[in-house]
């Protein structure tokens, strides 16, 4: 039971790295850019600061504030774009830093995955759409797709295809 809900975990991280990265080009300055789940502890618009609990590379809990880049790109949980203030105590997000500053945030949203089909490069997962309807949505996984650990650290590589 405990390694299937590992496994789950791990795929969701994947399915979340797989959106926020479905452009799926690699450039040189990838090499800079870091996605870590976070849960947000204070948000300080005047100072595009935001203050979060994440675990550090130890595996213990750790609070770090962030600068937010300007211009960074910010998405509520149905993925559209969304203010810094939108953003709450207590809200679980995944955060994308380059150069120590965050670039990307994003709430998490909730889904169930019903189904990885490795050969085809798709996971089929059941969520709430915007209207809160369940419904089941299948997404297409593009080039090799990373998947992250608990820490935040790469945990290994999907090829796709």
């Amino acid at each position: 039971m405990l390694r299937a809900s590992f496994c789950s975990l791990a795929v969701l991280a994947l399915f979340v790295i797989g959106l926020a990265r479905a452009d799926g080009a690699k450039t040189k300055s990838d090499k800079n850019t870091k996605h870590t789940q976070a849960t947000i502890t204070k948000v300080d618009a005047e100072k595009n600061t935001v203050t979060v609990t994440m675990k550090g590379r130890n595996g213990k809990e750790v609070e770090r504030t962030l600068q937010v880049a300007e211009g960074a790109a910010c998405f509520d949980s149905t993925g559209k774009v969304a203010k810094l203030d939108a953003f709450k105590p207590g809200d679980d997000i995944v955060i994308t830093r380059k150069s120590g500053k965050i670039t990307e945030m994003r709430m998490h949203a909730e889904a169930t995955i019903t189904k990885v089909d490795a050969k085809e490069g798709t996971v089929t997962v059941k969520m709430m759409d915007k209207e809160g309807k369940e419904v089941e949505k299948t997404f297409q996984l593009m080039e090799d797709v990373e998947y992250i650990d608990t820490t935040g650290r790469l945990a290994g590589c999907l090829p796709v295809g």
